[in-house]
């Protein structure tokens, strides 16, 4: 009993000692000398770390990658897509509009197609014909998704005899942007992106999860694709980008919301996947310059006084500017789109456009003073000074 209690005694020692010195340390790096100090040596690990380990996680992903290339990922068989549903939302153009249209009439999927304004959903059925379902979809309201979700369930259990369906992909693909400086805009533009951006595709995702985890039940021991969730985020999920910083936040939150479900849907066997495209010639982006202007005159006029006409309109042409020539081409953001869900197994993540697959890693592993003054300058560079500073 002595030697048991003296053993015990001695593990509490060395726990509180353990525990002291590691307290010593986070105070020491919170003094300006520790701070300055741990942050070069840091940097300095960093630096003497990322090399070597980079080239062994290249070398393994140009291996494996090789591999699936050349023997190919086992996709979705196209002979029993025609009992496969995909549901997107956000239909009425851009990303929505052309995946809903390539998955309906080239992939052969049945699509339920989510779309705000009944025209659109006109559109879209004269396009794609029967193999496409439209119906009205407002994500961020309880009641249009509940709608939705009647919809989708009379399509997976018809009641005419018609082919048993099941739920293969919900595609959160709607979304909205508000371009302007943050001190431009109103409360409720904010809480407007994130009903859309965010708690749209909690609302939806929350709506279907019942519907997924019964058929990973059903189809459990056999070879069925998983169902999967594509989540379409961006790269201001990834980076804050200047005169973004209401859709930034949105999209980092829709980030955060889709890495933590895939962690926790893991041992569901459903797929959660994000897709981050950059900058592409779509609606919300060639209209940028647009929504600038509306978030400008809604302003005030106390807020515009203090920034002047020149401020703003130098802001729209570089905006302009920048759609002119770096969009790419958004078929490219369809054809990911469509791998993500065909695929038996997706990768977890689609970054989209030259910028994104080149730019945004190298711009996450910088340091945050420096990643800032590269991602403001084409943006800031060109400003005139506020006319209230310039007087």
């Amino acid at each position: 009993d002595y030697s048991h209690s003296a053993h015990h005694s001695s593990l509490i020692t060395l726990y509180t000692t353990s525990r002291n010195m590691k307290d010593s340390l986070n105070d020491w790096m919170h003094t300006p000398l520790g701070g300055y100090l741990s942050y070069h040596i840091w940097w300095s690990i960093v630096a003497l770390i990322k090399l070597p380990v980079s080239f062994i996680f290249f070398a393994f992903s140009f291996l494996f990658g090789g591999f699936k290339l050349v023997f190919g990922n086992k996709i979705v068989p196209k002979n029993t897509r025609s009992t496969k549903l995909v549901a997107i939302s956000g239909c009425d153009t851009g990303f929505g509009h052309e995946l809903a249209i390539l998955l309906s009439k080239k992939s052969g999927y049945v699509v339920l197609a989510g779309c705000l304004n009944k025209d659109s959903e006109k559109k879209l059925k004269d396009i794609c014909g029967d193999n496409l379902f439209t119906t009205t979809l407002d994500v961020t309201k309880d009641t249009s998704v509940e709608s939705f979700m009647v919809s989708m369930k009379e399509i997976l259990n018809p009641n005419d005899g018609s082919i048993k369906v099941t739920l293969h992909a919900l595609v959160n693909n709607a979304g909205i942007m508000n371009l302007g400086a943050i001190d431009w805009m109103k409360m409720d533009q904010f809480r407007l992106d994130m009903e859309v951006n965010y708690f749209g595709v909690v609302r939806l995702t929350k709506a279907c999860l019942p519907i997924m985890k019964d058929i990973v039940i059903a189809q459990h021991g056999s070879n069925e694709a998983p169902p999967r969730i594509v989540n379409v985020t961006s790269v201001a999920g990834l980076v804050p980008f200047p005169f973004l910083g209401s859709y930034c936040a949105t999209k980092h939150a829709a980030e955060a919301f889709t890495a933590s479900l895939r962690m926790e849907l893991k041992s569901w066997g459903i797929h959660v996947v994000t897709l981050n495209p950059s900058c592409h010639k779509t609606p919300i982006a060639t209209g940028a310059a647009d929504t600038m202007i509306r978030c400008w005159r809604n302003a005030g006029p106390e807020i515009q006084n203090q920034y002047g006409e020149p401020y703003v309109e130098t802001m729209c042409a570089k905006s302009l500017d920048m759609v002119d020539k770096a969009t790419w081409d958004p078929m490219n953001v369809v054809i990911q789109m469509e791998q993500a869900i065909s695929l038996y197994q997706p990768r977890s993540q689609y970054l989209i456009g030259l910028d994104a697959r080149c730019g945004i890693p190298l711009l996450r592993w910088l340091p945050t003073w420096f990643s800032e003054m590269l991602t403001g300058f084409s943006m800031t560079f060109f400003l005139p000074t506020p006319v209230k500073l310039s007087s």
